[in-house]
């Protein structure tokens, strides 16, 4: 019977099935709202805040899901890497050069 409680304990620091699905789902309208905000290539100071605010909300939701710490970090680079016209051929750019790019 000691078995029984402890697999309930577990649940609490499971990560859900379907974690993957719904984190993938807060980026991809994390990021339309995001591209919806900011309108050009060079990022203000107030675009990168948007930017950190919706990176924030979908790592909060990965811990609230108990997503790794490491794939927490990821999202964090992704989006520190996606929207940063210095670290890839222009901001939103996905593939290389303007065929790539969402913006």
């Amino acid at each position: 019977d000691n078995d029984d409680d402890d697999e309930d304990d577990d649940d609490d620091t499971k990560c859900p099935e379907d974690a993957f699905e719904m984190i993938m789902g807060r980026i991809v309208l994390s990021i339309a709202t995001i591209i919806d905000k900011i309108s050009s290539d060079l990022l203000t100071e107030g675009d990168k805040k948007i930017i950190k605010a919706q990176r924030d909300l979908v790592v909060d939701k990965a811990n609230v899901l108990n997503i790794d710490a490491a794939s927490q970090k990821l999202i964090e680079n992704f989006y520190d890497y996606f929207f940063d016209p210095k670290g890839s051929g222009g901001c939103c750019d996905c593939g290389g050069g303007d065929e790539g790019g969402i913006m």
